[in-house]
């Protein structure tokens, strides 16, 4: 009796520890709320859910936020899905029926872009959520246009493969890859490098004089 108790026990907190299924719907549209509270980096966030997906609609327009009074709100639309970055897709299968997400926090992006949407893979209160993102796209990063002198195909590439093989350590980028995301994401490589210098992963270089 006591066994099958101490067993029922286990099963049970097995369960409840167990994070919520994707709530993807049967059209393949996945809804995820934005927790603006929480503020990540696009680097910070690059070991987490990540897709590749396109802007399609979007909803109406809201007050900027030093304008409003709590909750804040932000502009929300849909974004039809090209790929599933993160994690791959052998890995978690479910995650390939999402074909679009409908999530909040578009604002300043127009209909067309292209967009590194990141799902925190921790469920907050038994639901998947986006953090803010600091930067200019609240949630992930935002691909320019392909012939963008600053951060081209090239420098695109480079960050769409490292999320794809799930290397977001400073050790694992190559030279052209830490500069891509340098471009894309100072303040979350930054902090990264600030860490690995405290936890003393990492040494500073003196030049030879």
């Amino acid at each position: 009796m006591i066994r099958a108790f101490l067993m029922l026990l286990l099963l049970s907190a097995h369960a409840v520890a167990a994070p919520p299924k994707f709530p993807i719907d049967e059209s393949g549209r996945w809804v995820l709320p934005l927790r603006y509270w929480c503020h990540e980096t696009p680097f910070e966030s690059a070991g987490g859910y990540a897709f590749l997906a396109e802007l399609t609609k979007l909803g109406p327009e809201v007050p900027p936020i030093e304008k409003q009074e709590l909750p804040l709100r932000f502009r929300s639309g849909s974004l039809k899905v090209h790929e599933v970055l993160s994690p791959k897709p052998a890995s978690s299968p479910e995650l390939a029926r999402a074909l679009e997400l409908g999530v909040e926090g578009l604002d300043g992006l127009k209909i067309g872009d292209r967009v590194i949407i990141f799902v925190d893979p921790e469920p907050y209160e038994g639901r998947y959520v986006i953090n803010f993102h600091e930067g200019g796209c609240h949630v992930g990063i935002r691909l320019p246009a392909a012939d963008d002198l600053d951060f081209g195909a090239e420098q695109q590439q480079h960050v769409l493969k490292t999320i794809r093989e799930d290397r977001t350590s400073l050790h694992q980028l190559t030279s052209e890859e830490l500069r891509a995301w340098i471009i894309i994401d100072p303040v979350g490589i930054a902090r990264r490098f600030q860490q690995e210098l405290e936890m003393e992963r990492l040494e500073w270089k003196k030049s030879a004089r």
